[in-house]
């Protein structure tokens, strides 16, 4: 955004000073008479002043976007690497949760069928008694 004031800012002083310098050239050529031939000289003069700060402006802004687009495009694929990454650690993330998981699952499967012993041999002691 700086950069695009800054060429607009430029670019308005360099049509400032084109017209100044026009005028300066005019007033320079009339001073003395004043004929077809110098205000067609002039015109054609302004003409190509005109024709030069329009291709410079043409030039700077293709620049500033070519600039710009380089930069859009070096934050989207920063955005889509960070989103990758963030990607990966969530399914890593996952996959610890689901061993982990799976891991007390087990152990509580255990422990309940060392309870369900348990159970079984207070039975049998309660029935013998």
């Amino acid at each position: 955004m700086e950069t695009i004031l800054i060429t607009v800012s430029v670019l308005s002083t360099l049509a400032i000073v084109a017209i100044v310098l026009s005028v300066v050239v005019i007033l320079h050529k009339l001073k003395g008479k004043v004929g077809v031939n110098v205000v067609n000289e002039v015109m054609r003069e302004c003409d190509v002043n005109k024709d030069d700060l329009e291709r410079e402006t043409i030039s700077r802004c293709e620049e500033i976007n070519s600039r710009i687009n380089k930069t859009e495009d070096e934050i989207y694929r920063e955005i889509e690497e960070r989103f990758r990454e963030i990607s990966n650690d969530i399914d890593n993330i996952d996959r610890k949760i689901d061993s982990r998981n799976d891991k007390l699952h087990d152990h509580i499967g255990k422990e309940v069928e060392n309870l369900y012993h348990e159970i079984n041999k207070q039975k049998k002691v309660l029935l013998k008694d």
